[in-house]
């Protein structure tokens, strides 16, 4: 069975699955990832021996990316507003925009977490907390793909069935959550979270944006 990489370093996997290499980048993505050792026969400068080099690496490493930013920990929501989407969060990713749409285009997919633990502040329910797309849509799906769900909407397990997100039940007796993976990648990454309903000292959020995550070859 093919051996799963999960790489840190993002640049070596991209840069060894290229097909385009010359003949230094080729002994090292050998070395690195097929043979443990360098090439030592056979002209490395060939187009055809290069691209096998790609291919022998593509086939044995299905790979998973992540791609890290600044708001992976949980971190509470510091504000005191009430109007839909009238407090924003917005993560710095370590990748440049460009590497990303790069990355994302070669993947056959990505996903991303996201969760939000709330008291007394709602989602969908007026459309208060939303988050933004890569081409800066307003999105209303929270762990699922459908708009005005949350993934408990779609298992049909809120704690409140009279709605499609736990957070939209609105209590300020007790917290609760909504969370999953967002899996449309012509949406990905998440650009920015907005969020509203805080105008009451007890109402409270804390959010978390997980890793761009993003495996396969894509078209």
């Amino acid at each position: 069975m093919a051996r799963a990489a999960k790489l840190k370093i993002k640049w070596i996997y991209l840069l060894c699955v290229s097909e385009i290499m010359t003949c230094l980048q080729a002994q090292f993505c050998y070395k690195r990832f097929v043979a443990g050792e360098w090439i030592t026969k056979g002209n490395c400068g060939v187009p055809r021996e290069v691209k096998d080099v790609a291919r022998e690496i593509k086939m044995q490493y299905p790979y998973v990316i992540e791609v890290g930013h600044s708001m992976t920990k949980e971190s509470k929501v510091n504000a005191a507003c009430e109007i839909a989407g009238c407090y924003s969060v917005i993560p710095t990713y370590e990748l440049s925009d460009g590497s990303l749409r790069g990355l994302i285009e070669k993947s056959s997919s990505c996903r991303q977490y996201i969760k939000i633990r709330c008291q007394g502040v709602r989602i969908n329910s007026g459309n208060y907390t939303y988050w933004i797309s890569k081409s800066g849509e307003n999105m209303y799906n929270w762990g699922t793909e459908k708009s005005g769900y949350c993934a408990c909407g779609i298992k049909n397990n809120c704690i409140d069935n009279n709605y499609k997100c736990n957070c939209d039940q609105n209590s300020l007796a007790f917290q609760t959550a909504d969370e999953g993976y967002l899996t449309d990648k012509s949406k990905l990454p998440v650009r920015e979270i907005r969020i509203g309903d805080l105008g009451d000292d007890r109402e409270m959020a804390w959010l978390t944006i997980g890793k761009l995550e993003c495996s396969g070859k894509g078209g």
